[in-house]
């Protein structure tokens, strides 16, 4: 509760690290610019993964990065690498959750148009008003087969990001547990069990955010569907309990998503003890070889030359 409010500044100025870089692009390089937008304009889906690497890096890893950051010097450890570090890693591992959602939500609705009873007549027909209206008359349809593929999705999706914790653990401190530079994707899937149970509680306990504030201005007196346009006789809502409710709403949220980065770092020093105890094993294994040697070397002597 301490540390985890500095990931909104931490954040902030990290998006202002990337618009100086931009501007500062813009005014000294030009022609790359130019050039930039020609390769766009020819690839468009460069700008669409790029884009959706930049969305997903700003909204969840570089936050999550962040936080591991934080945790892992809330534990006495001093880091030399700045903020900087954190744009490329968190840029590529955007990108690959990025791509990871897109390709898992494209073959779960492969799948379900394979086993749903519609036709490909059917869904041509859906088709053609759109696809919000394809999406939610093909879910109508097959109400109870919608809900296995989509909780089939979102299970996938959440251990992916339980093993992903431990390398954007990794990538925000720029270093791996084994002592050496950050390499991508180390420690995939560390204490997976654990951290899943702790991502699906996350999940839950954000759904449960606006619900939760909804009892607290109920408690304050205070009608949650009214919050916006006091109804005909009632006192207006005031400035300081709009900002008790925004500050509970920031809090508890924060705290929901502290637990990611609390529980990347805790399977992050895990492994690392796991890696000293095997170092540790392994020295002690060829020191005792090395005695096994002499013994065996002494025993071969003459007995006058022990």
């Amino acid at each position: 509760m301490i540390v985890m409010p500095f990931v909104s500044i931490a954040l902030a100025l990290f998006s202002a690290m990337l618009v100086v870089w931009l501007a500062s692009a813009a005014l000294f390089l030009p022609s790359l610019l130019i050039l930039a937008g020609a390769i766009l304009y020819q690839f468009p889906q460069i700008a669409f993964f790029g884009t959706m690497a930049v969305v997903v890096a700003t909204t969840s890893v570089v936050p999550l990065m962040i936080g591991a950051r934080l945790g892992i010097q809330s534990q006495g450890t001093i880091l030399k690498t700045g903020y900087g570090k954190l744009v490329l890693p968190g840029l590529g591992y955007g990108l690959f959750e990025a791509l990871t959602g897109i390709f898992t939500f494209s073959i779960a609705f492969l799948v379900f148009m394979a086993i749903s009873p519609l036709s490909f007549a059917d869904f041509s027909a859906l088709a053609e008003d759109g696809s919000d209206v394809l999406i939610a008359r093909a879910i109508e349809e097959n109400q109870l087969l919608a809900l296995i593929i989509i909780g089939l999705v979102a299970v996938l999706l959440t251990a992916f990001r339980a093993a992903m914790l431990v390398p954007l653990t990794g990538a925000g401190i720029s270093k791996d547990p084994g002592n050496k530079g950050h390499t991508p994707f180390m420690g995939f899937g560390t204490c997976f069990g654990s951290l899943f149970v702790v991502v699906v509680l996350s999940y839950l306990l954000s759904a449960a955010a606006w619900p939760a504030i909804g009892q607290v201005a109920t408690l304050m007196g205070l009608d949650p569907e009214t919050l916006s346009n006091s109804a005909a006789g009632q006192p207006p809502v005031t400035g300081t309990q709009v900002a008790i409710l925004v500050g509970v709403f920031i809090t508890f949220t924060l705290w929901v998503f502290s637990l990611q980065a609390a529980g990347g770092v805790m399977a992050y020093r895990h492994l690392e003890k796991m890696l000293v105890d095997d170092r540790d094993q392994e020295q002690m294994e060829n020191r005792m070889s090395q005695e096994d040697m002499r013994a065996l070397w002494k025993s071969r002597m003459p007995t006058g030359h022990k």
